[in-house]
């Protein structure tokens, strides 16, 4: 439905609006052109589904993410009943919240942070090498003075540390358990004033992991991570 806003009538027809836009273009410059309004119409689309899947009243009296941060291992399991009541995947409940919270208007009343981890070769052009990459970042705005960067999907779990980053790889490996607790390092990028343009600063993450999918198939996997982000040495 989101798609049908994407066509334009034209001669008594309905055209793509990106076939009128670049159709006086030479063939490589329409390429070019056309890959990145695909970009940007499928971002659009992919926006007004969530808000129509998920409305924003019931967002708000739904989902009550503070509550199910403070809930600690039981958190994953109100995040699905929530995502089965609306009637949609995780992965969309969850960046539904991602940007909410990115956005501002859901503010995380405690530095805690929920992250999804899975092997990808990147999720823009899925041409990148197959790693550990974070797919969806509930991540504080802010903690204390710190001001976090945003997150942005496809980037590499080693970008924050080599000790998470070795951390997932051998939870991944591990055949025997599915869930646990965790207390590890991770680096956050950010700035610690508005003169900064970009600094780096390390928290514990003391919370809960959980692996979605089949141990038979560790590219069809997907990790969980989620908890309280605790300044270093505390």
């Amino acid at each position: 439905m989101a798609h049908r806003f994407c066509f334009i009538e034209e001669s008594n027809r309905w055209v793509r609006a990106v076939d009128v836009a670049t159709a006086r273009l030479t063939p490589s410059a329409a390429m070019r052109e056309r890959i990145t309004i695909n970009r940007i119409e499928e971002g659009v689309c992919n926006n007004i589904a969530r808000r129509i899947l998920i409305p924003e009243d019931f967002l708000v009296s739904k989902c009550h993410l503070n509550d199910w941060f403070r809930a600690g291992r039981e958190c994953l399991p109100l995040i699905l009943e929530a995502a089965r009541s609306f009637g949609v995947s995780l992965d969309c409940l969850l960046v539904r919240l991602q940007k909410e919270v990115v956005s501002g208007r859901l503010r995380l009343a405690e530095p805690h942070c929920l992250i999804v981890v899975s092997p990808s070769r990147g999720t823009e052009t899925r041409r990148g090498q197959m790693k550990l990459r974070i797919s969806t970042a509930i991540i504080p705005c802010e903690i204390g003075p710190f001001n976090v960067k945003s997150i942005y999907p496809g980037i590499a779990l080693e970008k924050f540390g080599a000790e998470v980053a070795e951390l997932a790889e051998s939870l991944f490996a591990m055949n025997s358990r599915r869930s646990g607790s965790i207390r590890h390092s991770i680096r956050l990028i950010g700035a610690k004033n508005r003169s900064d343009r970009s600094a780096e600063e390390s928290f514990v993450l003391q919370g809960w992991w959980h692996l979605l999918g089949s141990n038979a198939s560790k590219e069809s996997s997907r990790m969980l991570l989620w908890g309280t982000l605790l300044p270093t040495g505390s």
